[in-house]
């Protein structure tokens, strides 16, 4: 990739209204967009998707979702239960469901082909993975690439925030535990380092990805990002 690609810049509900008002055109990455390929590039919609051992989830969302393993199904070892099977592979089987167990329950690990993942492990190795390798084979991205080949984008998730305003690079925002790491940070990496992007392949810094496209980060008069 060229430093003469476009900048991608993700917006997320702190910033929706300001873009709004400046009438900034935007790409609704959500499900309940108004166009079928923006829909396309929603975890609600996306699927079905290979887990492992030959299982496979309906949909992105539920992928992720139901791999998670709870108090409520797991033994005095941690150990997922017998529930844990049953209740995992319904969700796999069914329609999006963004807080199976209510929102804000704490998962105990992420359960994944027999290990035990903590947050950062599991966003990292499974979440960018799978919604990586589901999202690329869509007309929705096909459409996205043709569109950032043209000009700017804006990518709205409610996951999402303005991390160049923070200078935050996306490798930042992957090991940033106390934030989520919306859908719309995987598919910008993937604009600006390609499709087979993984977390280790990010640059280390913002102002080595900001030399991927035309933004230019603020230096102070001292030399430091600002």
């Amino acid at each position: 990739m060229t430093s003469s690609q476009h900048p991608v810049r993700i917006i997320g509900p702190a910033e929706q209204r300001a873009a709004q008002a400046a009438e900034e055109p935007v790409v609704w990455t959500v499900s309940h967009a108004s166009e079928d390929w923006q829909r396309d590039l929603s975890p609600f919609f996306l699927g079905p998707v290979p887990l492992y051992a030959g299982r496979e989830a309906r949909c992105m969302e539920n992928a992720w979702q139901y791999a998670k393993v709870y108090a409520s199904e797991a033994d005095e070892h941690g150990e997922p239960t017998a529930e844990y099977w049953r209740w995992a592979t319904q969700g796999w089987a069914r329609g999006a469901v963004r807080y199976p167990k209510g929102k804000g329950a704490k998962p105990l690990y992420l359960l994944w082909d027999g290990q035990r993942l903590d947050y950062l492990q599991a966003r990292q190795r499974v979440y960018w993975t799978l919604y990586r390798d589901a999202v690329r084979r869509t007309k929705g991205f096909e459409r996205l690439v043709q569109l950032h080949e043209r000009g700017p984008l804006t990518l709205f998730d409610f996951d999402g925030y303005d991390h160049e305003r923070r200078e935050m690079s996306l490798r930042d925002v992957a090991n940033h535990a106390a934030r989520p790491m919306g859908h719309a940070f995987v598919l910008k990496a993937m604009l600006l380092y390609g499709p087979d992007i993984a977390v280790e392949g990010l640059d280390a810094s913002f102002a080595q990805e900001c030399s991927r496209t035309r933004t230019v980060p603020k230096v102070s008069p001292q030399g430091q990002l600002f």
